[in-house]
């Protein structure tokens, strides 16, 4: 692929398009892969009396220009009952059996749950969060005019 620099300002003006664009779906796709580890984590969750379900919280997303930051958490008072050390102890310990509902609910349903939730869309999200930045990359580029062919002035 060639380049050819005409005017220093059309560069300028490209990169910052490629910084917007690149920001914006490398956002929209990290907020996608947030909310499906959300509803994986969920579904992996035992399930009992403390309702591991719904103490499954995604915080607000924490971001700056470059840099994303979301917080899935499991804790607090559900139903009365504050959850904090069970749903570690659930979470963290293996030993425990998988009670009837928990079975009833999947196989996949038990101990190490939010582990196994951000397992199963780490590979997903990083290849998509790479092809979000050549997206925006690609779209930037097209949209600044840089390779654009420039027209000649007829005499």
């Amino acid at each position: 692929m060639g380049m050819q620099i005409t005017n220093l300002s059309e560069v300028e003006h490209m990169f910052r398009l490629v910084d917007k664009e690149v920001n914006e779906e490398t956002r929209r796709v990290f907020k996608e892969y947030v909310t499906k580890i959300h509803k994986t984590a969920r579904e992996f969750a035992p399930v009992d009396e403390y309702r591991l379900e719904r103490a499954i919280k995604v915080e607000p997303m924490r971001s700056n220009q470059y840099s994303m930051k979301a917080i899935i958490s499991v804790g607090g008072v559900i139903d009365g009952r504050l959850v904090d050390e069970y749903a570690t102890i659930v979470h963290e310990y293996q030993w425990h059996k998988r009670g009837p509902k928990t079975r009833a609910k999947s196989n996949r349903a038990g101990p190490r749950y939010m582990t196994r939730a951000v397992k199963e869309h780490e590979k997903d999200m990083i290849r998509e969060l790479g092809a979000a930045m050549s997206k925006g990359i690609s779209r930037a580029v097209s949209r600044s005019g840089v390779n654009r062919k420039k027209r000649r002035r007829s005499r």
